[in-house]
């Protein structure tokens, strides 16, 4: 998946590089009686993948994953497109939206379940090799690994370093068993392998852990952020 362009007239008070979650973008939906067809899918790529790439990015801190999960979400909305209309008044960017928080639920649990069925402390099956009762936790598509520059990019537009320096902040508010993944991998920028290595725990208890974290992290900036 190509990297994101992000226009130059873009500034730090842009709704995507702060933490609140991307709000569905209005757009012409087909009847519910129609079928999305890819000139549909073409748009609503075009307008909700940067979105979601953020979406996905705060919620897991590693820039190759969410980009997999993008296109697993659209993967699946491809496939599953004549369900689109079985809820009423649902918009194709609804619809959409709700395939992708079900992938991050559907993967995120099979990351735990994997944990729990883990290999030694500080080790892990490779991410395209790691299944759960035989299916894979995401499916990987054909493309290049990220570059340092497009990594650099995904984690500005999800304003990861807001969240490095709200994690600073309220490290000592989150739960032990949550608090030395998050500064690990968060504050200390350490790779999900070296963060379970150091706390002697597999790389998928690790993920679940910093998971665990950023999800109140999150949480707590989405609230200040709207003055509550």
């Amino acid at each position: 998946m190509p990297a994101a362009t992000v226009s130059p007239n873009r500034t730090e008070h842009d709704s995507r590089a702060t933490l609140k979650a991307p709000a569905a973008t209005p757009a012409a939906t087909p009847p519910a009686a129609m079928t999305p067809n890819y000139a549909d899918f073409i748009e609503l790529f075009r307008r909700e993948s940067e979105p979601l790439l953020v979406f996905f990015e705060q919620r897991l801190a590693d820039p190759e994953l969410a980009t997999d999960l993008v296109a697993e979400t659209f993967t699946a909305a491809i496939e599953t497109r004549t369900s689109f209309g079985d809820s009423a008044g649902e918009s194709l960017t609804q619809w959409l939206w709700g395939i992708g928080r079900e992938t991050l639920t559907t993967y995120q649990q099979r990351v735990a379940e994997a944990g729990r069925q883990a290999p030694a402390p500080g080790q892990s099956l490779a991410l395209g090799e790691q299944s759960v009762r035989g299916e894979p936790l995401v499916r990987r598509p054909s493309r290049r690994s990220l570059n340092a520059d497009e990594v650099r990019e995904i984690e500005r537009l999800a304003g990861i370093d807001q969240l490095r320096h709200e994690a600073l902040q309220k490290l000592n508010q989150l739960p032990a068993e949550t608090r030395d993944p998050v500064r690990l991998r968060i504050v200390h920028q350490l790779p999900y392998e070296a963060v379970a290595a150091r706390l002697k725990i597999s790389t998928e208890q690790a993920r679940v852990r910093v998971w665990r974290g950023l999800a109140q992290l999150v949480e707590q900036m989405h609230e200040g952020g709207s003055g509550q």
